[in-house]
């Protein structure tokens, strides 16, 4: 069995943590039969296991010696760094002389790994990881959702009595950027509606800091 080894980037936020789903399917896609296995400097990367989106996830709390030992006893195949701009990082990676290996262009990353992509951050977060694995034309035009359209199927809804309350909670941020406003949460409820047929008495609300803060239904 092939493994797959993600250095995922070094944010322990649920929404820094989300975004590398779409790679991680991608990887899925391209090799069913692999073992996808995380690593990360915090236990959180395990949501990402949970959510059945890797096999496995281990934590590093020490640098070039314990990771390259646990890559060793991983025995990857194949090595993605998501972090750039760590050296050590990347010269752990050529120690353990994996098959394949993927990495952001730098001076030292164009030495150590067999393919290289451009650290943009312009692009979107998903998409520039997208972009170790597929090219940055490709990753520019990849579905990000194909993972949850995936699950979508098989998910199902419990309550415990009727009617029920879908909630949409906007994210929050330092940037205006990640500020949608109430406007566009309720465009987003309107879709949720139409994907999701609301019944008799139930209601779809935008709530702010645990205050609701518009509804539609």
């Amino acid at each position: 069995m092939r493994t797959v080894a993600v250095f995922v980037e070094n944010r322990p936020f649920f929404g820094a943590l989300l975004v590398h789903v779409p790679l991680l399917h991608a990887l899925r896609r391209r090799d069913p039969d692999a073992r996808l296995v995380l690593f990360a400097p915090f236990p959180q990367a395990r949501l990402l296991v949970d959510a059945g989106a890797a096999d496995d996830a281990v934590e590093y709390t020490g640098r070039f010696a314990q990771v390259l030992a646990l890559l060793r006893r991983a025995r990857a195949d194949e090595v993605l760094v998501l972090r750039p701009a760590s050296r050590w990082l990347d010269l752990a990676v050529a120690a353990a002389r994996p098959r394949a290996s993927a990495g952001y262009a730098s001076w030292l990353g164009r030495l150590v790994y067999t393919r290289t992509a451009p650290h943009d951050t312009a692009v979107y977060r998903p998409r520039k990881y997208l972009a170790l694995l597929t090219g940055r034309d490709e990753a520019l035009r990849a579905p990000l959702d194909a993972h949850f359209r995936a699950l979508g199927p098989r998910a199902t809804l419990r309550t415990a009595a009727w009617p029920r309350t879908l909630a949409v909670l906007p994210g929050g941020g330092a940037g205006d950027f990640k500020r949608w406003g109430p406007e566009r949460f309720l465009a987003l409820c309107d879709a949720l509606a139409a994907e999701d047929t609301i019944g008799p008495g139930e209601t779809l609300a935008v709530f702010s800091d645990g205050i609701p803060e518009a509804q539609c239904g």
